[in-house]
């Protein structure tokens, strides 16, 4: 006699396989290598996932990681990670959550900001001119924190 094969097996066997989600494609949205912007933390790059991106009409949500050599605190945080939020229309732009990080160590986590414009000849306007166009300055890049480090010098 044979033995039943049992119908959970069977059903697992036979159900589509969950999505697994996608790992990171990292493009180059904008630079300041040399520091110019006067913004706190000196040179710094910044990136955004594609596979992040998720439009909602003219608005698109976006995960960035920036990365910077803080020139003012040395010992201090030399990137971010953000859920982003822009207005394409408005070029307006705030965070949904941002994490602060040392290398790969997470620092500290903030909440939303309210939508702000993205003032023309800053970093925050080419993000979202990037984001909201597709144009951005590089191809897929494995590894922002290298990227950052060859592009940037420093840790």
């Amino acid at each position: 006699m044979r033995a039943a094969f049992p119908i959970a097996i069977l059903a697992a066997l036979s159900a589509p396989l969950a999505a697994q989600p996608r790992a990171p494609d990292w493009r180059v949205a904008a630079t300041d290598a040399a520091g110019e912007q006067g913004e706190d933390v000196g040179a710094s790059v910044a990136y955004i996932d594609l596979n992040s991106v998720l439009w909602q009409g003219e608005n698109v949500d976006f995960t960035m990681e920036v990365r910077f050599r803080n020139q003012r605190n040395a010992g201090g945080a030399n990137g971010l990670r953000a859920q982003m939020r822009a207005d394409c229309s408005g070029m307006r732009w705030g965070s949904v959550s941002t994490t602060s990080y040392r290398g790969t160590t997470a620092l500290g986590s903030s909440g939303a900001t309210a939508l702000t414009e993205a003032r023309e000849g800053t970093n925050g306007r080419e993000i979202v001119s990037a984001v909201c166009t597709g144009r951005y300055l590089s191809d897929s890049i494995a590894d922002p924190i290298a990227h950052a480090r060859q592009l940037l010098g420093g840790d």
